[in-house]
């Protein structure tokens, strides 16, 4: 029986498969059982994985019908002989000395979970480390030093414990106990379910400052990719954990921390699956909209301070009384317009029209609605100087902005 077994999930990945197995095959570690589970692959995959069984005795191939991710990592787990068990993604490559530290580290504290940091890659050539929120070091009292920012530490607004599965170091007993209450329809965040479920079975658990783990962001990963069926994922996903932690003795501090977790992943579901990038969309505050009451407006700024007025404006059922809404880049603006104002303009067929013809047209004040305050400036400078617009009929509206997925991310609060 080898000391150690390693999981590859496989599933249409024959481009990156040789480098994945090539690394694991390098540790300096070397009492492995190697796991390759193909799910189905549609590409040479497994031929790809055969062909390395036949090099090496200590892999072990296995092609499955598809199943999807948590089934696969399950299967693994439970077909798994070793005393520790790592997890390797067939489309990612680990550091030669990966196993080796890990090993030393869980064998020198005696802990139930080592976690390490990941370099994470991105198509367009960027690279960032990857890191737990934790200092490194023996963690034992779990209830006072770990589980309260485990899945949220409110006061840096970010993970304590980032949930990827490849960058942990388990041991096969509680693994085995644990992988059999998670939810196997989940194919999204199953890391985090079985992670999680894990940390509460833990007595200790060993933070380490070390990069081993290479992952390979790209575009067809299930990290980027949307999926119509990712609400009923994530339902299922909530549900799972909550089970868990409302049977543990630590309710009280996972439990906000889990509603700040689905609140982040639905703000992905929107942005996959609807095109609403609420890190893109932003809360507009119009301190001083009352004073437009009544009066006949031109709005001019055709950006996103224009298009926020408009809809407040429109929201108010104030629209009426807007004359028109003027750019200087009225046609590029006409050609985005769409995009931006969504049904407010589509809907009143608005279209923006040039500043010039602001001089056939009556008005009681004319709105510079533009965030930048040098902009603004030099907007009222050339209304009045050029355009010979009256001083008392120019307004330059006070505007304030949030970032929506940002306030989300503290909704709890």
């Amino acid at each position: 029986m080898s000391v150690i077994s390693i999981i590859v999930p496989v599933y249409n990945v024959e481009k990156y498969l040789s480098r994945c197995l090539d690394s694991i095959l390098a540790q300096t570690y070397t009492d492995l059982e190697i796991l390759l589970l193909d799910d189905g692959s549609l590409d040479n995959s497994y031929r790809v994985i055969s062909e390395y069984q036949k090099k090496d005795v200590r892999i072990k191939a296995f092609k499955c019908e598809h199943q999807g991710i948590a089934s696969i990592r399950k299967k693994g787990i439970e077909l798994a002989t070793g005393e520790y068990i790592g997890f390797v993604d067939s489309d990612d490559w680990i550091e030669p000395y990966m196993y080796t530290r890990l090993y030393e580290k869980m064998k020198q504290y005696k802990c139930d979970l080592v976690s390490s940091d990941v370099y994470g890659h991105h198509e367009n050539g960027y690279n960032e480390i990857i890191f737990d929120n934790y200092n490194s070091g023996l963690y034992t009292d779990l209830s006072t030093d770990f589980y309260p920012i485990m899945l949220h530490d409110f006061s840096r607004n970010t993970k304590g414990l980032r949930c990827y599965l490849v960058t942990k170091f388990f041991r096969a007993k509680l693994l085995k106990a644990v992988v059999n209450k998670i939810d196997t329809r989940v194919f999204y965040g199953e890391d985090a379910m079985i992670l999680y479920r894990y940390c509460l079975a833990c007595k200790s658990i060993y933070i380490m400052r070390e990069i081993f783990y290479h992952y390979d962001i790209h575009s067809g990963s299930a990290e980027t990719k949307p999926n119509v069926n990712e609400p009923e994922n994530m339902y299922r996903l909530y549900c799972n954990l909550k089970e868990a932690f409302e049977e543990s003795a630590y309710a009280n501090v996972l439990m906000p921390q889990l509603y700040q977790y689905a609140i982040l992943l639905n703000v992905r579901v929107l942005r996959g699956l609807y095109g609403i990038d609420l890190d893109r969309v932003n809360l507009w505050y119009f301190p001083e909209i009352e004073h437009l009451y009544g009066k006949e407006i031109v709005i001019y700024g055709a950006g996103v301070c224009g298009h926020a007025l408009y809809k407040e404006l429109w929201q108010r059922g104030w629209y009426e009384k807007i004359v028109a809404i003027v750019d200087k880049n009225f046609d590029k603006a006409n050609a985005v317009s769409k995009k931006m104002a969504g049904y407010y303009l589509q809907d009143q067929h608005r279209d923006i029209q040039p500043i010039s013809a602001i001089k056939e047209m009556k008005f009681d004040i004319l709105v510079v609605a533009i965030y930048s305050k040098e902009a603004v400036e030099e907007a009222v400078e050339e209304l009045r100087e050029k355009w010979k617009v009256p001083k008392d009929k120019i307004m330059s509206l006070k505007a304030y902005k949030k970032n929506i997925a940002s306030l989300l991310s503290k909704a709890y609060l």
